[in-house]
C-alpha cells in the first residue's frame, strides 16, 4: 500500500502552524489488524512529508518551515521567506516553536531531532533548505520506522551506532 494523505499544497502564511491527519497511517494500522483475513499481508508506503507530484525547486529563496510526523498527526510550522534581509537565521524561530510543543519527541528520537534541537538552542549553524529538509525527513523515517516495528510487536529501540549523520550534499561539477 503506498498513499498520503499529506496535503497537496499549504497555504500558511509565516507564523502559522497546521495539522493535517495521518489518515494513511489509520487505514494501514486497520489493515494490519485484520491481516489474518486478507489474501497479502499489507506492507505500508508512503511519500514521507512531499505530496507526490509537487516536489518544486526552482532559484526562489526559501521559506523557513519543519515538517514533523506526530502520532496521528503531520505538524506543519511556517517562518519567514530566507530573502535579504533575513537569511537562514530564520530557521531558528521555527525550530523553537516546535520544542515548545507537546508533539516535539525530544533531541535524542532521530539525529534530525538532534539538528532540530541545534537549530532552537543555537549551538548548530542554521544549515540551509537541504539540512531543513533531511532532518524533518530523518524524523519522519525514525517515527515510521519505530511505528512499524511496534505494530509488528518488535524492538523500536535505535542503538548509537545505527544513528543516521547528515549526509553532504555531492558537487556535480
Amino acid at each position: 500500500m503506498l498513499m498520503t494523505a499529506f496535503p497537496e499544497s499549504i497555504k500558511l502564511k509565516a507564523g502559522q502552524t497546521e495539522r493535517y491527519d495521518r489518515q494513511e497511517w489509520t487505514v494501514f494500522r486497520s489493515l494490519w489488524n485484520m491481516k489474518d483475513r486478507l489474501l497479502r499481508c499489507p506492507v505500508y508506503g508512503d511519500y514521507a512529508l512531499e505530496y507526490p507530484g509537487r516536489y518544486v525547486t526552482g532559484k526562489a529563496p526559501p521559506v523557513a518551515q519543519i515538517r514533523y510526523t506526530t502520532d496521528t498527526k503531520y505538524f506543519v510550522l511556517k517562518g519567514k521567506t530566507t530573502k535579504k534581509p533575513n537569511g537562514y537565521e530564520v530557521i531558528r524561530e521555527v525550530a523553537l516553536q516546535l520544542t515548545s510543543e507537546p508533539e516535539y519527541f525530544g533531541p535524542n528520537f532521530s539525529s534530525g531531532d538532534s539538528f532540530i534541537e541545534g537549530l532552537a538552542r543555537e549551538s548548530a549553524g542554521p544549515g540551509n533548505a537541504s539540512t531543513w529538509r533531511w532532518a524533518w525527513t530523518d524524523h519522519h523515517l525514525t517515527k515510521v520506522w519505530r511505528d512499524l516495528r511496534a505494530l509488528a510487536g518488535l524492538s523500536t529501540v535505535i542503538a548509537d551506532d545505527e544513528r543516521a549523520s547528515p549526509l553532504e550534499q555531492l558537487t556535480l561539477f
